[in-house]
C-alpha cells in the first residue's frame, strides 16, 4: 500500500489533472537532490505544479547512531515523514510514496509492478515535464527506477504531453557528456529554498553524508565550469542528459544508446587531437 499526501488536501484526481512537472526518484530525498529546477519552477505558482512518485522505502540507508535502533518499519516511517514534510514545504501537487523495497526490484515481478504502476500514475498525471534518474546513476537502484521509467513511458499508449524528460545526475556527475547531450537546469534564483527543502532530510545528512554542502558545491562547480570562454549566467546548475534519444527510439537497447554516448564523448575527446595533427601523421 502507497502512502499519497497531497498539501492542500485536494483529491488524487485533481492532484493528478493539475501536475505539469513530474520526478520519478528512487528514495525519500532523491526528488529534492536531482530535480530541484522542476520544484523551482513551479514553487507558488498556479498554473504549473511539481510532484513526486518515490519508488522504494529507503531502509536500508546509513543511519546516525541515535537512530541505529529503530526497527525497519520506523526507519521507514522516518523517511517518509521527511519527504511528506519536503512535500509540505517545497507546495507540491502531491508525492506518492510506493514502498518497493530496492532489493525487490532485482526480480522481474516487482519490476514489472513498478512499470505498470509508473505507467498509470504518469498517464494520470499527463506531465509536460518529467524527471527521473540519470541512465548514468552509478547507485543500482537509480539505474532500476530510470529503466522502470523509461520502460512505463516506451509502453504508454495515452502519454501525449510529455514535451521534456531528463535523466539527473545523482550518484555520478554529467559533467563529461559532450552538449547537446549534456542539459543545465538552472535553479539560482531559488537557493534558499533548495537548501530548506535540503535540509528536510537531517536522518540522511547527520548519517555521516552532508548531501546539503555536497549538493551545493557541485551545482556551483557546474554553473563555473561549464564554459570557460564567459562569464557565469548561473549561480546553480545542475546536469541531466536529454532522454529523448531512447524515448523517440523505443526499440533502441540500452546497451546500443550506452555505446552512442560514449562514442560521442570518444569523438569530442579525439577529434580536437586530428585538427591539431600534422596531415601526414593522421
Amino acid at each position: 500500500m502507497y502512502t499519497h499526501h497531497c498539501p492542500d488536501g485536494l483529491s488524487q484526481a485533481c492532484a493528478f489533472q493539475r501536475t505539469t512537472h513530474l520526478a520519478i526518484g528512487a528514495h525519500p530525498d532523491d526528488l529534492e537532490f536531482m530535480a530541484m529546477h522542476g520544484i523551482a519552477h513551479c514553487y507558488q505558482k498556479k498554473d504549473a505544479w511539481f510532484s513526486g512518485i518515490v519508488c522504494t522505502d529507503g531502509r536500508g540507508s546509513l543511519r546516525p547512531k541515535e537512530q541505529e535502533g529503530l526497527s525497519a518499519s520506523e526507519w521507514v516511517a522516518l523517511r517518509e515523514a521527511e519527504q511528506i514534510d519536503a512535500c509540505e514545504k517545497g507546495g507540491y501537487s502531491f508525492v506518492q510514496l510506493l514502498r518497493f523495497q530496492s532489493r525487490s526490484l532485482d526480480t522481474s515481478d516487482a519490476f514489472q509492478a513498478l512499470v505498470n504502476l509508473l505507467r498509470e500514475r504518469i498517464e494520470q498525471c499527463q506531465p509536460r515535464i518529467l524527471y527521473t534518474h540519470s541512465p548514468f546513476d552509478r547507485h543500482p537502484t537509480h539505474r532500476s527506477v530510470f529503466q522502470a521509467t523509461l520502460e512505463a513511458i516506451r509502453s504508454s499508449t495515452q502519454l501525449s504531453s510529455l514535451e521534456k524528460a531528463y535523466g539527473c545526475e545523482l550518484w555520478g556527475s554529467l559533467d563529461w557528456l559532450p552538449e547537446p547531450q549534456k542539459i543545465g537546469l538552472d535553479h539560482s534564483d531559488s537557493l534558499a529554498l533548495a537548501q530548506a527543502l535540503y535540509n528536510c532530510y537531517p536522518s540522511q545528512i547527520q548519517g555521516g553524508k552532508n548531501y546539503a554542502q555536497a549538493l551545493q558545491g557541485r551545482h556551483q562547480a557546474n554553473a563555473t565550469f561549464r564554459g570557460h570562454k564567459r562569464a557565469d549566467s548561473a549561480r546553480a546548475l545542475s546536469f541531466a542528459v536529454d532522454l529523448s534519444e531512447l524515448i523517440e527510439n523505443p526499440d533502441l537497447p540500452l546497451a546500443h544508446y550506452y555505446k552512442n554516448q560514449v562514442h560521442r564523448f570518444e569523438q569530442s575527446l579525439f577529434d580536437p587531437l586530428t585538427s591539431c595533427e600534422p596531415a601526414d601523421k593522421r
